[in-house]
């Protein structure tokens, strides 16, 4: 009985593997139609459109002038110096920024500067959530007394923010994120910018984590702009180290 069923078996087998490489054959083919298609159409395309289209793909879109810029230096020297972002003059951009003094402030000196409320109150001796007596008391007060609590409490940060000239923890995302958004705009260097941020998202962290926030400005500095264009070891291996991705990670 197995004899006379073999070939229908070794058939069947033959038609199964057939149909499970039928679909790779056809997106290999649709490939190759699209890859002819896209050559074809990048050759028809005007000056003024391949360099719209480099304006889109190495950085954030054409500015008005953009495109007159390009063609006055020529397209491959434009895409030359953008794999070269130092030899580009961006004063424009660094201009924009200064405003932004935690873009070139050490870890310790932001730390200083933008505290933890809660940590500096503590370290002033002017916060008891800690303690358990005044926990207990917190718990038996009405909602309109710890209301008055609150408000005293931030009263009393305004106050030591004003006489030692500190900044809101809340600012050091806020201030970077502006940064980012002023240099994608400004900064000649779009490519080394398109970068950044590709690689800040895919080697994130997340800024409302443990201490993340204060090493925001180091990681971004230190290890992302730095690398952005660089050798990926070197990227990898100095995100993995920095405090920043070490805190995220527990």
């Amino acid at each position: 009985m197995k004899q006379k069923f073999f070939p229908i078996y070794r058939f069947t087998a033959f038609l199964m593997v057939l149909a499970m490489f039928l679909p790779i054959f056809a997106i290999n083919a649709n490939a190759q139609k699209r890859t002819l298609q896209l050559v074809k159409n990048t050759a028809t395309l005007s000056e003024d459109q391949k360099i719209l289209h480099v304006l889109n793909r190495l950085g954030f879109g054409a500015r008005p002038g953009d495109v007159e810029r390009v063609k006055a230096i020529g397209l491959d020297r434009y895409i030359e110096r953008q794999l070269n972002p130092n030899s580009i003059d961006d004063r424009v951009a660094e201009s924009k920024i200064e405003k932004f003094e935690l873009l070139n402030m050490s870890t310790e000196e932001i730390f200083a500067k933008y505290p933890n409320p809660g940590a500096l109150l503590r370290m002033l001796g002017q916060d008891g959530r800690n303690n358990r007596n005044n926990q207990a008391m917190n718990d038996q007060m009405s909602e309109q007394d710890q209301r008055a609590a609150r408000r005293e409490r931030r009263q009393k940060l305004i106050k030591i923010y004003q006489e030692y000239n500190l900044r809101p923890a809340g600012q050091i995302l806020r201030d970077l994120s502006a940064s980012r958004v002023l240099r994608a705009v400004y900064s000649e260097r779009q490519l080394e910018e398109q970068m950044v941020d590709f690689w800040t998202n895919h080697f994130n962290v997340y800024a409302r984590k443990g201490a993340v926030r204060w090493y925001l400005p180091s990681y971004d500095r230190d290890v992302i702009r730095r690398h952005a264009l660089g050798n990926f070891k070197d990227l990898v291996i100095d995100t993995a180290k920095h405090p920043a991705m070490l805190f995220y990670l527990d």
